[in-house]
C-alpha cells in the first residue's frame, strides 16, 4: 500500500443463510442467530454484510429463487432498515425483492446471467458486484479457459459492463470482482498469480473487490474446517493491499471481520499510511 492509494480498504461480511455453503452452512440459519451475527458484524468494522441463501460452491445445486427468498427474506427484511445491505443472488426475482426490501448491494456471482438481473439493478441505484467465473451458468463448473489469466478476467469483465450499461446500469454503480478459487481455476497456482497481478485490474477505474476469504486454495495440510483459514486469509489480503496503490475503493469480502480488521490496521500502520 502507498500514500497514493485514496482509502482504506472497506470489509464487507460474509454471512450465509445456507445449510450447505463450504465455510459456514447451517450457523446461522435461524433468523434471530443471523441477525444477531449481522449486528455483530459491523460492529467489528463491516462496511456492509452480505446475505447469501444459495451455495454456489462445486457440487452445490441451485436452490431457486423461490426457496432462496425465503431463506434470506426474514432477515433482509429487518436488516435493510438498520445497515448497509448487500444480497449474494443470481437469479433477478430475488434481486428485485431484496432491493425493493432495502437492499443496497446485489453481488451477482453470475455477472448478469440472468437475463433480467441488469434491468432491474437499472431501475434502481443499488450497486452491482460483478463477478468472474468460469462457469458457463451457476454451479457448473467446467474446465478454466487457457490462456493470461488477467486477459481472460479483462476481457469478461469489458463485455459484462458493456451488457450492463446498455441495459441501463450507471457505470458508478459496478464493482468488479475478479474472483477467487475455483471460479477461476481448479488449480491453486492461478489463484495465487490472480493474487500477485491483482492491481492490473486497476485499468478499469471501478472499485475492486476481493474474495479470497476462506477460499480452497488456502487449505492447509491437515486442517479439520474451513475457519482454520482465517489466518492466510488475512494475510493474503494484508499483502495484496501493500503491493497495489489503488485509485478507487478497494472492498475485502470476508468471513472473519475482527481479524481482518487488526491485520489490515497493523499492516497500514508499518506502511506508514
Amino acid at each position: 500500500m502507498t500514500s497514493s492509494q485514496s482509502s482504506s480498504p472497506l470489509l464487507v461480511a460474509v454471512l450465509n443463510l445456507t445449510p450447505d455453503s463450504f465455510s459456514d452452512g447451517g450457523m446461522f440459519s435461524e433468523t434471530d442467530g443471523a441477525l444477531s451475527r449481522a449486528r455483530e458484524l459491523i460492529l467489528e468494522g463491516a462496511c456492509c454484510v452480505d446475505i447469501g441463501g444459495d451455495s454456489s460452491r462445486p457440487g452445490s445445486k441451485c436452490t431457486g429463487p423461490e426457496e432462496e427468498w425465503i431463506r434470506i427474506e426474514p432477515v433482509v427484511s429487518i436488516l435493510a432498515n438498520e445497515i448497509s445491505l448487500s444480497v449474494d443472488t443470481h437469479h433477478s426475482e430475488v434481486a428485485r425483492k431484496a432491493i425493493k426490501a432495502g437492499a443496497k448491494w446485489i453481488n451477482d456471482i453470475s455477472a448478469g446471467a440472468d437475463a433480467e438481473m441488469f434491468s432491474v439493478v437499472a431501475e434502481s441505484s443499488a450497486k452491482i458486484v460483478l463477478t468472474y467465473t468460469r462457469c458457463p451458468k451457476p454451479h457448473l463448473f467446467e474446465d478454466e479457459p487457457q490462456g493470461d489469466i488477467i486477459q481472460i478476467i479483462s476481457n469478461f469483465f469489458e463485455r459484462r459492463m458493456q451488457a450492463a450499461v446498455a441495459a441501463g446500469i450507471d457505470e458508478q454503480q459496478i464493482i468488479l470482482d475478479p474472483g477467487m478459487g475455483a471460479f477461476i481455476a481448479r488449480h491453486n497456482e492461478v489463484s495465487f498469480e490472480l493474487l500477485t497481478r491483482f492491481g492490473e485490474l486497476n485499468s478499469f477505474g471501478r472499485p475492486l473487490m476481493l474474495s479470497a476469504s476462506r477460499k480452497g486454495f488456502l487449505k492447509a495440510a491437515g486442517e479439520k474446517r474451513a475457519i482454520e483459514r482465517d489466518g492466510a486469509s488475512a494475510f493474503v489480503a494484508a499483502a495484496v493491499l501493500l503491493k497495489n496503490a489503488f485509485k478507487t475503493p478497494t472492498y475485502l469480502r470476508v468471513h472473519n471481520v475482527a481479524l481482518h480488521s487488526s491485520v489490515l490496521s497493523a499492516a497500514r500502520r508499518m506502511s506508514g499510511i
